[in-house]
């Protein structure tokens, strides 16, 4: 079992459990109530996305050495 975020042919953005070659759709709170719900749409008409939309995307420059130069750092 695999809860994945996928969208459908009808372009609506859901999560569901794959199982087998087929999502069968979520219904509730992913991150807290839910259950398997209907319907169930098979694999192949679906397209898989990232597992969730972050909302805010860091990046830290000082994991590479000529950036931690520039900063004077010294680690």
């Amino acid at each position: 079992m695999r809860i994945v975020r996928f969208k459908t042919k009808e372009n609506e953005v859901k999560y569901g459990i794959a199982e087998n070659n087929t999502i069968s759709v979520i219904e509730g709170d992913i991150f807290g109530v839910w259950r398997k719900g209907q319907p169930v749409i098979r694999l192949d008409d679906a397209q898989l996305l990232a597992p969730i939309i972050p909302p805010n995307l860091l990046a830290i420059g000082q994991n590479y050495k000529a950036h931690v130069e520039e900063g004077n750092d010294k680690y």
